[in-house]
C-alpha cells in the first residue's frame, strides 16, 4: 500500500516480529525490534543516515510506545517540513493500551471514563505539544518567532523550536516540523 502512495520513496518498516510479514519489496527495508526501545529507535535512525520526510507510526498503539517513538524519532525528521503521523489514537482511551476504558459497551467494547485526565496517555502528550506550538504567541503576544528575545529562546523546548503545526482528525494526528 505505502509503495503506491510514495512511488519514489525508500521505505523502512519497523515491527517487533516478522510473523505477520507477508509481502516484501525491493524498495522496502524491514527492521525488527520493539518500538518502545528508544535506544534501538535512535540507533535505527542513525544507521539509516538521512532525515526522514515522513514517519508514520502505526505500531503497537500503547501510550508509552507512541510517546517513546515520537521522542526518539522526531529529531530525525526532515527540517524542511517533515511530517510525523500517528495513527489509531483512539486506542489511547482503551484500557488494554493503558487507557481508562472499561469493557461495558457492546457496540465498541469500551466506555471511556474521563479521558482528559489520563496521565501519561499519548493524547495528553499531544495536547501538551499544542502548548509547545503556542509557546511563542503565549509569551510575546505574537505568533511569529521574530519577536522572541534571547531570554525567551533559552526557555523554549526543542518541540517549541521545531514543531510548526499539529492537525488532529479522528484517531490520527499529523505533526509538521518547521522549515
Amino acid at each position: 500500500m505505502w509503495e503506491s502512495y510514495f512511488p519514489n520513496a525508500e521505505l523502512h518498516f519497523i515491527d517487533v516480529t516478522d510473523q505477520y510479514l507477508t509481502y516484501r519489496s525491493n524498495r522496502s527495508k524491514y527492521h525488527f525490534f520493539d518500538q518502545s526501545n528508544e535506544q534501538k529507535l535512535q540507533e535505527f535512525a542513525m544507521e539509516i543516515g538521512i532525515k526522514f520526510d515522513i514517519i508514520v507510526d502505526d505500531g503497537g498503539h500503547g501510550n508509552d510506545q507512541i510517546i517513546k517513538s515520537f521522542e526518539a524519532l522526531f529529531p530525525f525528521l526532515n527540517e524542511n517540513g517533515g511530517i510525523y503521523v500517528i495513527e489509531d489514537l483512539h486506542t489511547a482511551y482503551w484500557n488494554c493500551f493503558g487507557g481508562t476504558g472499561s469493557v461495558n459497551n457492546t457496540r465498541s467494547g469500551y466506555i471511556i471514563t474521563d479521558p482528559g485526565t489520563l496521565p501519561g496517555s499519548s493524547i495528553n502528550f499531544l495536547k501538551d505539544l499544542v502548548d509547545e506550538v503556542n509557546f511563542v504567541g503565549a509569551n510575546t503576544g505574537f505568533g511569529s518567532t521574530k519577536h522572541v528575545t534571547p531570554e525567551l529562546r533559552q526557555n523554549m523546548s526543542e518541540y517549541a523550536r521545531h514543531i510548526e503545526s499539529l492537525h488532529f482528525y479522528n484517531s490520527i494526528c499529523f505533526i509538521t516540523k518547521k522549515p
